[in-house]
């Protein structure tokens, strides 16, 4: 979240630097819930 901000402001805050970080936010949140949930599983 840190690193986000700091991307957003080194490159400036702009419409297209705004959606590549909310996109890469919510492909990484997806695949660490996958992960997750892979995890439960297994150990289930």
């Amino acid at each position: 979240m840190v690193l986000d901000v700091a991307v957003a402001g080194s490159v400036g805050v702009n419409g297209t630097m705004t959606q590549v970080v909310a996109q890469a936010r919510k492909v990484s949140s997806f695949f660490f819930f996958f992960l997750f949930c892979y995890i439960i599983i297994m150990l289930s």
